[in-house]
């Protein structure tokens, strides 16, 4: 997977869903609604992304999908975490 497919994952939902409590005051804004993947949104979950990938990303997209469950778990909460 390339870096670049990964920069800025971790603001999907503000990007993608909105921000909440703005009027709260700094650092107490929260993300709302469930992001959304790819470059139109379509993929509601990272993994749908991984899967949907083809054309330059179709090796990442077969590595990801020769991982064994375990794997595919923790690469998962990887990204989730960023």
């Amino acid at each position: 997977m390339a870096n670049s497919a990964i920069m800025g994952i971790g603001l999907s939902a503000c990007v993608t869903g909105g921000v909440d409590n703005v009027l709260g005051g700094q650092g107490n804004e929260f993300c709302t609604a469930e992001p959304s993947y790819l470059h139109d949104g379509r993929a509601r979950t990272i993994e749908e992304a991984i899967l949907w990938h083809d054309g330059e990303a179709q090796a990442a997209r077969v590595a990801y999908e020769s991982l064994s469950a375990n794997d595919k778990s923790a690469v998962l909460a990887f990204l989730n975490s960023l």
